[in-house]
């Protein structure tokens, strides 16, 4: 994973809001419901590895912020859904990449969110 990897795709969400940002309100409803289930799972895990609906949640979630243009976001979750469903890294490694996971999903939210005012502001 590169630190270049663009956090928020403005193309892609300028694209979602050719007809208004209704659209776009409604998959960040549904980005943070999500994300709130998400970092609930996470929290009440003993442990990260060899638990299925988690990296279930894991592969919802990344769905949820590539329609959100949520690139990093959803390369983070790329690779931590694949990390839980091989089940070779230590429980160590998987909670670093389960922080990472957890700070990206509150950027990505508040980076969207920053966006749609964004668009509101100039009309």
């Amino acid at each position: 994973m590169t630190n270049e990897l663009l956090q928020l795709d403005r193309e892609w969400l300028t694209n979602l809001c050719s007809n208004g940002v209704s659209f776009l309100r409604e998959l960040l409803k549904i980005f943070h419901e999500q994300g709130d289930a998400y970092l609930h799972l996470l929290t009440s895990c003993n442990t990260l590895g060899g638990h299925p609906e988690l990296s279930d949640q894991t592969h919802r979630l990344k769905g949820s912020a590539s329609s959100l243009g949520l690139r990093k976001l959803a390369a983070l979750a790329s690779e931590f859904e694949k990390a839980l469903r091989e089940g070779k890294e230590a429980e160590a490694q998987l909670k670093e990449k389960a922080a990472a996971m957890e700070k990206e999903i509150k950027a990505g939210e508040q980076a969207v969110e920053q966006y749609i005012a964004e668009i509101e502001n100039t009309k």
